[in-house]
Parts: structure tokens; C-alpha cells; sequence
């Protein structure tokens, strides 16, 4: 795989072609949209007025001419018409609303538009994470939000896990090949965007699990046979009243029976009924992405895997799950619409729906878990092959087996404008395991650190990457870029970097594999301490096989490459001052730079130095 894009992979065309694709379908879709926006404003208009028309028509037929009563039917017939086809016209314009969401969002990607208009995934990842932070893998403007175009809440809980994670090589490529298969499919990822047009509500993936997984609830048969008796004893009161004139009393009796046997069902429907309910909203995007999942080709292993997981002999997972929306729409329309509410309750609809809900559970509820996971599953790799189609002039990295190993041929990083994107070579493996980097102030050093840890997080996450070629082993990453001291805690900003450099040792000792990424390494000390100590943390690093980036000030920490010998190289980012303005080719040189900039830049800000 190595040296080869996405688009030698996949057949898709190039960014011009990709480009030019999305920029079509959007219009297609904005046109769409207003169309079925004035088709419903005018269907709206006549259902109103065909409205007041058969309730004025109405009100003088009955006082003025009653044998004329039939003719109102045809206005009648043509407000139920009017509503039909108003509804529908609401529903097109919805999913054409959507549409044209998911194809702007595709549009703003190419630049920068769409930065705080996505899914930051503040709350996917703990506040502690390793490298989460140093990295800007989550928040606004963050890997996350680039690459999470999900439809449900399943979909960045598995993509931020992936983000956060680790994973092995198997799992890596397999994820790659089923991004690959996705990115071609574009229609697919549309329909994916197009699941629930009219919002019905969130889907609560913890929640549906619990319920469906929690022990069987007894609604015992002498109830349901009770139940029955009463449905028929209803039926025959309102024949009584209605037919013979026997009067309200039978009816009130039944009802009476019918009100105490709810009573004692109460916790029992509870238990089957709240949770399905909670859920309710979001079993349509549910079945909408398992009826994808079990229609797809699924050419690639890791694919196949995911519709193998559904297999159930009940038939497919989103026959089930929808049969489980229509039973708790049904019991929604038992305990809250005003008109049906009065006949469910004599006919003892909630007895026999809940019972329903009950023998659904315990049939395919153990199996709800594992349908959840892999429509997460899926969801996630659409939203990677959306990145993917989206980033053709990237490449899938190749990931190989044996030791530490990340080579990369003209890499940048992710979020920054292709424009203004200044790629660079970087090559570490058990022999040259550090690159000691030094540098001016902006000229780049701390986004190369970030490049290249985000890049290994893509890789692992089965993403295509920003350069011309990356080979890398799977590596465990320890970063210390965005440190930041803890008031509360009391903890100072040099306390908080040595305990994250003790965590990256303690990793690097015990994984072996790891990538070590030190930006301006214990620079909340003195210089003799510094060097003392980045010395230390760094030989040790090296000496448990890890490879690593070391950015510094400080050039005397530079001779830390000397020591280390052929295992160690410098290099540097440099900046030049033109007209005093301070000017950076954000390029890596190889060796230690020879002045900085700290000064000029002081002086360009207007301070006295």
C-alpha cells in the first residue's frame, strides 16, 4: 500500500473531480429544497382554506338547506387530500433540507467554514487524557469535529474511542479497507444523512441497552385472560347503552374493573414500558442504520464482520427494531392521544401492548448490545469515509508488523488550510529514534510535534493521512505540548510536566512502541536543571526503545544528540526578517539553528529591548 493515494485505492476521481461532484449535488438539493419549501407553503394555504370552506359550508347547510348535508363531502374529501399531500411535501422538504446540510458541510470542509459548526466532542474523552489536549483531538476546531459528520449519538462515541484509543495492526487495516470501500459509495453516506428526516428524536444507545438486557418482567396470564374479559365486557356495555338503552352504569363498572387492574400493573408496565418509551424517539435512525448496514455489498473483511454481528434468526435487526417502534408508538397512542385514549383503555390495549413489548425483549433484547456496537461501528467508518472521499490527495498509511518504526514523506498536518500547509520528511526506527528540534518562536516546531501525532491517530483509526507516504508500526503516543498548571489542585506548571514525562517513561517502559513528542521539554526551570533533567528523561526514553520529536530554546540541550550518537540527529525551523516584519517557511533544515528571534519579534510588538 505504500506510496499510493486514496484515489489509486478507491477509483475515486481527483480533488477537482470530488469537488466539482459535491458542488453539483448541493445545488441540485438547494433547488430541491425550495421547490418542496413553496410546494408546502401552497398546500399549506389550501388545506387552510379548503378548512374554513367544509366548516362554513357546514354551519349553513345544517341551518338552511340539511338535504344538501352529501354535498360537503367533496370538500371534506379535498381537505384530507390537502393534508396528505401537504405531509408529504413537509417530508420531502425535510429531507431535502438535510441534504442540503450534509453536502454544505462538505463544501465548508474544503476550507475553513466549518469550524464551530460541528460536534466538538468536549464530552467523548476525559479531561485527563494522555494527549487528547496536546493535540487538539476534541473541541472546537479539533480533529473530532473535522471528521464527525454522524447522524446519532452511537457513531463519535466509537469514532471518539478510536481517536483516543489504540489499536493493532490487524484492526487498523481492516478499518482502512472498509473506510476505503465506504468513500466510494457516496450514495450510501447520503442516505445515511438522510435517515429520520423529520426528527423524531435522539437515540440513547445506553439507555435502549440497559432496558433491553434488563431481567424479564411477569405480566401473568391471569391478568392478560382478565384483560381479555374485560375488552369483551367494554364491547358489551357500549351495545347495551347504545342498542338497548340500558344506560351508563354496566360501562362504569367495567371501567372501574379496568382502573383497578391498571393499578396493580402499574410497576410491572413501568418496568417493560419506560425504557422502550426513552428510546422511542430514536428507534427510526436505529432501523435506518441497520437496514443500511444489512443492504450493503460489504466487499471488505472488516465490513462483513460488522453484518456477520447482526445475524439473528428473528430476521434482520431493523425488522426487529422497527416492530419494537411500532408496539411503543401504539402504547403512545394508548396513554396520551386525547381520542384514542378512552377506547385503548376499555379495550385493555396497554395490558396486551406491554405484554407484546415484554415477549419482544426477551426474544432479541440480549442480542440490542451488540446491534448498538455495530451500528456505532459503521456510523463511524462512514464518517472516515467521508473524510476520506473528501481528502483524495491523501494517502492511507501502511502499517506494518516489528519494531518501533514511522517514516514520512512530505506529511502536514490536518487542519491547516491545504494552502497553507508546508509539509516535511521525518524518518525514526530503532537506530535513528530521535529528532531534536530547535528553532525560533513561530517558526513551527510545536504544529510538526502535532502533524505527526495526529497523523499516527488517524492511521491507527483507519483514516487517510495528509502526505505523500507514511509507513509506521502501531505506536502508543506520550505527548507533552499543552501543559497547563491546576490552581485548584495547587499544581504548577513545571509539577504537571514532570508527571506527565514520569506517565510517557512509565508507557515507553512497559509498551515498548511508543512515540514520544516533548515540545520545549522542563522549560519552567533553570538551565542547569533543564539540562540535567531533559537529559535524563530523554536517554531513558530511548533506552526503553521508544522513538521520539524533542523541540527546544534551549541550544545547549542540542548536545543531547552528540551524546546519542547515530541514534540521534538535529534539525531546525528558522525565520528571516524582511522589512522588519518576521517572515517563516515553516521548512525543516537539518542541524541546530543558528540565532532566534525573541528580540525582533519583542521589538515588532513595540517594547523597548
Amino acid at each position: 500500500m505504500t506510496d499510493r493515494s486514496v484515489k489509486a485505492l478507491t477509483g475515486l476521481p481527483d480533488a477537482a473531480g470530488v469537488a466539482l461532484t459535491l458542488d453539483q449535488r448541493l445545488a441540485r438539493w438547494q433547488a430541491e429544497l425550495q421547490t418542496g419549501q413553496a410546494r408546502a407553503a401552497r398546500l399549506g394555504t389550501a388545506r387552510l382554506v379548503l378548512f374554513f370552506a367544509t366548516l362554513i359550508g357546514g354551519v349553513m347547510v345544517v341551518k338552511t338547506a340539511p338535504t344538501f348535508a352529501g354535498w360537503l363531502l367533496v370538500p371534506t374529501a379535498l381537505f384530507v387530500l390537502a393534508v396528505v399531500l401537504h405531509s408529504k411535501a413537509r417530508l420531502l422538504g425535510a429531507r431535502a433540507k438535510l441534504a442540503t446540510e450534509f453536502y454544505a458541510g462538505a463544501v465548508a470542509r474544503r476550507g475553513s467554514d466549518w469550524i464551530g459548526q460541528g460536534h466538538g466532542g468536549h464530552d467523548l474523552v476525559a479531561d485527563d487524557h494522555t494527549h487528547a489536549r496536546d493535540l487538539d483531538l476534541f473541541g472546537r476546531g479539533s480533529l473530532f469535529e473535522l471528521l464527525c459528520t454522524c447522524r446519532t449519538a452511537l457513531g463519535p462515541r466509537t469514532l471518539a474511542d478510536w481517536l483516543a484509543g489504540t489499536a493493532d495492526a490487524d484492526s487498523a487495516r481492516a478499518r482502512q479497507q472498509a473506510v476505503l470501500e465506504l468513500a466510494q459509495d457516496l450514495d450510501r453516506r447520503e442516505q445515511l444523512a438522510l435517515l429520520d428526516p423529520q426528527g423524531l428524536g435522539s437515540l440513547d444507545g445506553a439507555a435502549l441497552c440497559s432496558w433491553a438486557t434488563s431481567g424479564p418482567v411477569d405480566i401473568p396470564r391471569a391478568h392478560r385472560i382478565v384483560g381479555g374479559l374485560l375488552a369483551v365486557l367494554s364491547v358489551a356495555g357500549v351495545i347495551a347503552w347504545e342498542v338497548y338503552g340500558l344506560g351508563l352504569g354496566p360501562l362504569a363498572i367495567v371501567g372501574l374493573a379496568c382502573a383497578a387492574q391498571d393499578r396493580l400493573l402499574s410497576g410491572r408496565y413501568s418496568a417493560v414500558c419506560d425504557g422502550a418509551r426513552q428510546a422511542d424517539g430514536g428507534l427510526p435512525l436505529l432501523a435506518g442504520l441497520l437496514s443500511s448496514l444489512e443492504q450493503l455489498p460489504a466487499q471488505s473483511d472488516a465490513l462483513a464482520a460488522l453484518k456477520q454481528r447482526l445475524e439473528t434468526p428473528l430476521g434482520p435487526p431493523s425488522r426487529c427494531i422497527d416492530r419494537l417502534r411500532r408496539l411503543v408508538g401504539g402504547l403512545e397512542d394508548a396513554v396520551r392521544n386525547p381520542f384514542f385514549m378512552p377506547v385503548a383503555f376499555l379495550l385493555r390495549f396497554r395490558v396486551f401492548r406491554a405484554w407484546a413489548i415484554e415477549l419482544w425483549r426477551r426474544s432479541v433484547g440480549s442480542a440490542v448490545p451488540r446491534w448498538i456496537e455495530a451500528a456505532g461501528e459503521y456510523e463511524a467508518l462512514a464518517a472516515l469515509a467521508t473524510y476520506a472521499h473528501e481528502h483524495t490527495d491523501d494517502v492511507m498509511p501502511e502499517i506494518v508488523e516489528g519494531p518501533a518504526r514511522l517514516d514520512a514523506v512530505a506529511i502536514g498536518h490536518p487542519l491547516l488550510p491545504a494552502s497553507a500547509c508546508v509539509a516535511n520528511d521525518v524518518s525514526l526506527d530503532s537506530e535513528h529514534s530521535l529528532v531534536l528540534i530547535s528553532g525560533s518562536n513561530m517558526s513551527g516546531k510545536s504544529t510538526f510535534l502535532r502533524t505527526l501525532g495526529t497523523s499516527v491517530v488517524l492511521a491507527m483509526a483507519g483514516a487517510p493521512v495528509r502526505a505523500k507516504q507514511l509507513t509506521l508500526t502501531p505506536l502508543k503516543l506520550g505527548v507533552s505540548i499543552q501543559i497547563v498548571d491546576s490552581l485548584l489542585s495547587g499544581e504548577s506548571h513545571f509539577y504537571a510536566e514532570i508527571r506527565r514525562l514520569s506517565t510517557i517513561d512509565q508507557l515507553a517502559a512497559a509498551e515498548g512502541n511508543t512515540l514520544f513528542l516533548l515540545d520545549e521539554i522542563l522549560h519552567g526551570t533553570n538551565s542547569s536543571d533543564r539540562l540535567a533533567g531533559a537529559r535524563a528523561v530523554i536517554h531513558g526514553l530511548v533506552a526503553h526503545g521508544a522513538l521520539g520529536l524533542v523541540t527546544t530554546h534551549d541550544l545547549a540541550l542540542t548536545a543531547i544528540a552528540d551524546e546519542l550518537g547515530e541514534r540521534a540527529v538535529n534539525v531546525h525551523f528558522e525565520d528571516s526578517l524582511v522589512d522588519g516584519r518576521m517572515l517563516f517557511d515553516y521548512a525543516m533544515r537539518p542541524g541546530v539553528v543558528s540565532r532566534g528571534n525573541a528580540l525582533a519579534l519583542m521589538r515588532s510588538l513595540g517594547l523597548d529591548v
